[in-house]
């Protein structure tokens, strides 16, 4: 029997509509190109986070759910999988995203894309605090009584619902509650602080100074040293193929890459890996 596995699942704005609490401090090409840059951050850190050789992580998959044309680039730069999202609200397109994932035989791992201290050990934190995928996972923001963190693992024998919102945390407990679901909290300071207010970038902004202008720049393809290429694994019995599109300048994205087309590979039927698949880069 294949050991569970987990799709993390990043939703996202359009960055035309991101971040727009912002708009007295920001330009709305500044808050874009926040919004932009703070997922690159999140998604290289959960792909690092699953290729961990001294703490592998049971993610198989990232999901950028969401967002326009400049996300979707940005994140299958990163070895992410792009989704458009479905539903009219985020609570929606997350209960979508968690059944896909489900469905699937899998776990799902909610994470916001504005989490600008988010850390491998915090990705690895919340999985782990899931006993081998047996309880539900739940972590709180700092402000507002928000959830910055959901795992939802496989086979659970009663649906549980996204209720994101002011007070989501003691909404999601009290539903896990309801629903007689194990429930974990894990908190860290990676996953409590995310940026959403005129305070927080304040926050941000003593905390690391000079990042932000960093992070406000406007991104384009291109910009910051990306240098893609495109990623395949073939099997050598059968011809099946996996492939992702890292960004090849970065030495451990390029690694974290493999690594994870590697798990996905692990579940591709009985062949196994060693001595049978063929790893090709193609720079683009």
């Amino acid at each position: 029997m294949k050991p569970a596995t987990i799709v993390a699942i990043v939703p996202m704005k359009p960055l035309s509509h991101a971040k727009t609490r912002l708009s007295d401090e920001l330009s709305l090409k500044q808050r874009g190109a926040l919004s932009l840059n703070l997922l690159r951050r999140v998604v290289k850190t959960i792909v690092q986070a699953a290729a961990d050789p001294l703490r592998r992580t049971p993610i198989e998959e990232v999901w950028v759910v969401g967002g326009d044309d400049l996300v979707r680039d940005a994140a299958v730069s990163h070895g992410a999988r792009w989704l458009e999202e479905e539903g009219s609200n985020l609570n929606e397109a997350m209960a979508m995203a968690f059944r896909w994932a489900l469905e699937s035989g899998r776990g799902a791992l909610f994470l916001p894309a504005d989490l600008p201290y988010l850390d491998t050990h915090d990705v690895q934190g919340i999985v782990g605090a899931s006993s081998h995928l047996k309880n539900l996972v739940f972590s709180p923001a700092d402000a507002d009584g928000g959830t910055n963190g959901i795992l939802i693992p496989p086979g659970l024998p009663h649906q549980f619902t996204p209720m994101m919102g002011l007070n989501s945390f003691s909404r999601h407990l009290s539903q896990a509650g309801s629903l007689d679901l194990p429930v974990a909290i894990y908190y860290s300071t990676g996953l409590g602080f995310d940026l959403d207010t005129s305070q927080d970038l304040q926050t941000y902004a003593r905390m690391e100074p000079g990042l932000l202008a960093t992070l406000t720049r406007e991104w384009e393809p291109g910009n910051e040293g990306v240098a893609m290429a495109t990623l395949e694994i073939t099997c050598q019995i059968c011809g099946h193929m996996l492939s992702t599109n890292p960004d090849a300048s970065d030495a451990n994205l390029r690694m974290a890459a493999i690594r994870m087309l590697e798990q996905q590979a692990n579940n591709h039927t009985e062949h196994g890996l060693t001595g049978r698949w063929q790893i090709t880069w193609t720079p683009e």
